[in-house]
């Protein structure tokens, strides 16, 4: 890898800082160093990024506090802190500098406040939004002043993420500046700071306006105790695998992109999921928050006011799922250079197998049952061809697509700022029996469902004798193909477990 991280191609030497990150996972110093002298030197920005990210890997977990009494060790190193804040003031590439400031929103991570305060002045709009988010995710006391101080600034993005921010700090100083932009002009921002006020105050009840708020504070301060999640409850178990649907998504915002394609509408209302509509040109005034997860239905077409809005979103943490054209209408356009479609030399319509590639990834858990065989339905897709590969981890893809069509990946995704964006090549509602050929009795659907859907041994036992089963739209009814809505889940239960 020394070698390869010499090469005269970026891809070469890419590839090698991306191999480092996994021996540095293992516990080998000698990789992290390398990666470390990477990140610093090299001239490609792709390069300096893939090799920044193994050195994180390399950092290992922070002992915990022998007591309640003492301090949280930080979570970082205290001269790899320093390297990174004076990294930001030589890295020439915004997005290698995003992924820097990322990279100090650790709760209790005080030796990283002064580099990110001085973040909030680069010249990039995206690397100010995710210093902002970052500070804090530090959960101090000392990150509330830095973000009041901008709390009213003109670039609403900005503005946003300090109300972000502010609310991510969970401290009693920052509810009186949360309360200022209740009625902020942005409709995003003023949903972000009434949410984190319902939060802290456990009301929904209060009207958003200023004034209910700032009464509300007026009488409740001295009496509101404010927790961060890490502290209030155990999310592993609230948020666990074997969680349902209801436990998941309750009380979350699932914003969902109506277009002409996809409708994981359909989905959700049958899964009994709440959710609300937007469509292009509207997502400014429908205040996508990033505490929200957004959904981009094929095909995904969306307005440039719109693009903006959603590339604040996902830096500030939110969460963005798009199904098959929206990797081009949406993905692209939020957070470009990651993802693409890949050009096929006509319309991809087809039925191929889906095999999990992701390893051992949290994403994939519960996904695919042991020895089903998931089968993507393609109507006309956009196939996924990945730009970043080391930013990018591909979670299923098809030998038998990539073989016919020239690129076999189904579904990846990638971290972008504080947020996440994923995409899958299917349709969310077109799946299952939607697309079935050939079956012609109920003991063929049945076999269907349980070869290729993941129907369970105990439901088929318990609706096998069910009229449904005589056709396949009845059975598509009844019988819903589940596998991509899983992995949606995982990262939404993901984010709910406060993980990146």
């Amino acid at each position: 890898l020394t070698r390869a991280s010499e090469h005269a191609e970026v891809r070469v030497r890419a590839a090698a800082a991306y191999a480092l990150g996994r021996l540095a996972e293992g516990g080998d110093g000698e990789s992290s160093a390398l990666a470390l002298e990477l990140a610093a030197k090299d001239s490609d920005a792709r390069v300096r990024r893939a090799a920044f990210a193994a050195v994180l890997l390399g950092v290992p977990a922070p002992a915990a506090a022998k007591s309640e009494d003492d301090a949280q060790p930080e979570t970082l190193p205290a001269d790899l802190v320093a390297w990174i804040a004076t990294r930001l003031g030589t890295e020439a590439d915004s997005r290698t500098r995003e992924d820097l400031v990322v990279a100090l929103g650790r709760k209790g991570l005080k030796s990283a406040l002064p580099a990110l305060v001085g973040a909030l002045a680069d010249k990039d709009p995206w690397v100010r939004v995710c210093a902002a988010v970052s500070i804090g995710k530090t959960r101090l006391e000392e990150a509330v002043p830095p973000l009041a101080q901008r709390i009213d600034d003109s670039d609403w993005k900005l503005r946003g993420a300090c109300v972000v921010g502010l609310g991510q700090t969970y401290q009693k100083a920052a509810v009186a500046h949360l309360i200022k932009r209740v009625e902020d002009d942005e409709p995003a921002i003023a949903r972000a700071a009434i949410g984190f006020l319902e939060t802290f105050s456990r009301r929904t009840d209060i009207a958003a306006t200023v004034a209910a708020w700032s009464a509300w504070w007026a009488d409740k301060e001295k009496s509101t105790t404010i927790v961060d999640p890490e502290t209030a409850e155990d999310r592993a178990s609230k948020y666990g695998y074997s969680t349902n649907w209801e436990q998941i998504y309750g009380g979350l915002d699932v914003v969902v992109l109506d277009s002409r394609g996809d409708h994981i509408q359909k989905v959700l209302q049958k899964l009994g999921i709440e959710h609300r509509l937007t469509q292009a040109a509207k997502i400014t005034e429908d205040a996508v928050r990033p505490a929200a997860v957004f959904v981009a239905n094929c095909t995904g077409e969306i307005e440039k006011p719109d693009v903006e809005h959603l590339a604040w979103f996902v830096r500030a943490g939110g969460y963005l799922f798009g199904s098959c054209w929206a990797v081009t209408h949406t993905i692209e356009e939020v957070y470009p250079g990651v993802l693409r479609h890949y050009e096929t030399t006509g319309e991809v319509i087809d039925l191929v197998g889906a095999a999990p590639c992701g390893g051992a990834s949290p994403f994939l858990e519960n996904v695919f049952e042991e020895g089903v065989e998931p089968l993507y339905s393609l109507l006309g897709a956009h196939l996924i061809e990945v730009v970043d590969p080391e930013r990018v981890e591909v979670l299923i893809d098809s030998p038998e697509c990539a073989e016919e069509w020239g690129e076999g990946n189904l579904a990846a995704w990638f971290p972008a700022g504080h947020g996440v964006v994923l995409d899958s090549v299917n349709h969310f509602e077109e799946q299952g029996f939607a697309t079935a050929e050939g079956l012609k009795k109920p003991v063929d659907r049945q076999a269907y469902a349980v070869d290729h859907m993941g129907l369970s041994w105990e439901k088929l036992r318990e609706s096998r004798d069910a009229s449904f089963w005589d056709s396949s739209s009845k059975a598509g009814a009844e019988i819903l193909d589940l596998s991509v809505f899983r992995l949606v889940t995982n990262f939404v239960r993901h984010k709910r477990l406060g993980g990146h």
